[in-house]
């Protein structure tokens, strides 16, 4: 049985710090700075923000080097990589030193496995985190060196595996937006000359063809249930793609109650709220009418003069969301008006294009389909893998 020890006997802890940023001799120099915002992968090899060497000497950051592990201790808590660069790093990251008893890529491994019980540990009234303390005393299996490199050697296969398979999916979603300009052009120049109306232009003459879900106390968390009709969150909304995760419903009578925010197959979802507001779907063909949330839009089209599947890529195209820029209100949640969105413009190529798009569009979502559920079935397998790993059963 692999015998557990507390983290502080195998690691030496480094926080970090932020450069007095009123001070302009401290920021812009050659030295990455990493913040919370700069965790994006398992391997940290960029960042947004750099500092001099005036900065360094004057605060408390610390310069990290190459593969080094770092945790995020205050706000995404538990989250980790590993540095592919010397970095410095802010108050909210911590720096951990193996010892010869202790390989990164191991332990790298065992935070990402560990994060969410690490992030249930996070305390504070605003901003969660935790203390030194509480990574010290966090027990971590410690098989040997040789067992860890096996270990962290079938964890570093797998998820080279299934990341193969999301570049597939981001190059499949490049290629679409490829073809988009192809058969239409830029919609910012506009090279063939399209018509460009506003979205209410396009709207059913129906009533509530382009409305949002309801306010406060219409819909609220207790009115969800198990089963009945869907209800239709942000989280549900990417680009291009209706991806249902929520599983919320509402019954019968409360469903009756919101008949002006019911959304249909064919019907446009787009989100209000997020970074950035605005990404566009089509409710698909395979979901019941549902019920939209506040923080969206639904839209139905008139089909005479514009088909879905063409206007949700035109509302996610560069020359939409420049408009969507213009006219967002808010920095932390930002967000997007009904009023506005009404006035949003568009171009308008003959249906017969949006047609051929519509085809091809289809294609795509076959292939994008496949690949996802690829994805899902390899993210399950590595999930399975690090279970394993860590409770002695790999």
């Amino acid at each position: 049985m692999v015998t557990s020890v507390s983290l502080g006997e195998l690691v030496t802890i480094r926080g970090g710090g932020t450069p007095d940023r009123q001070n302009p001799d401290y920021w812009d120099g050659n030295i990455p700075w990493a913040s919370v915002k700069d965790l994006k992968d398992i391997w940290l090899e960029n960042t947004q923000e750099f500092i001099t060497e005036k900065g360094v000497k004057n605060s408390a950051t610390n310069i990290i080097p190459i593969g080094t592990v770092v945790v995020v201790t205050r706000m995404a808590v538990g989250k980790a990589c590993i540095t592919k660069m010397p970095v410095a790093i802010n108050q909210d990251l911590k720096a951990l030193f193996c010892s010869a008893k202790l390989l990164p890529q191991y332990l790298l491994w065992f935070f990402i496995w560990t994060s969410e019980k690490l992030g249930a540990q996070a305390s504070g009234a605003t901003v969660k985190g935790i203390k030194i303390d509480a990574l010290n005393k966090l027990k971590i299996p410690l098989p040997s060196l040789e067992e860890q490199r096996r270990i962290a050697n079938i964890l570093n296969k797998a998820d080279a595996v299934r990341r193969k398979r999301q570049q597939a999916i981001a190059l499949t979603e490049e290629l679409l937006r490829s073809a988009f300009l192809e058969m239409f052009g830029d919609p910012v120049t506009n090279p063939k000359g399209w018509e460009v109306i506003s979205i209410e232009s396009v709207a059913a003459p129906t009533k509530n063809a382009l409305a949002i879900g309801p306010f406060g106390s219409s819909l609220k968390v207790d009115d969800y249930r198990k089963s009945g009709h869907p209800v239709i969150f942000v989280r549900d909304i990417q680009e291009n793609r209706f991806n249902w995760n929520s599983e919320v419903f509402i019954d019968d009578k409360k469903f009756q109650e919101l008949q002006s925010h019911h959304v249909r197959p064919k019907d446009i979802v787009a989100t209000k709220m997020g970074l950035p507001p605005c990404k566009a779907a089509v409710y698909p063909d395979s979901m019941p009418i549902g019920v939209v949330t506040a923080d969206i839009i639904k839209i139905t089209l008139d089909w005479n003069k514009m088909i879905p599947i063409y206007a949700a890529a035109a509302i996610n195209s560069d020359f939409c969301k420049r408009q969507v820029a213009s006219f967002t209100e808010g920095i932390t949640r930002p967000k997007v008006t009904l009023r506005d969105f009404r006035q949003l413009q568009i171009p308008c190529p003959p249906l017969s294009y949006q047609k051929q798009w519509e085809e091809l569009f289809y294609q795509y979502q076959k292939t994008s389909t496949n690949l996802l559920k690829d994805f899902k079935t390899l993210n399950n397998l590595f999930n399975s893998l690090l279970q394993r790993a860590f409770q002695g059963n790999l």
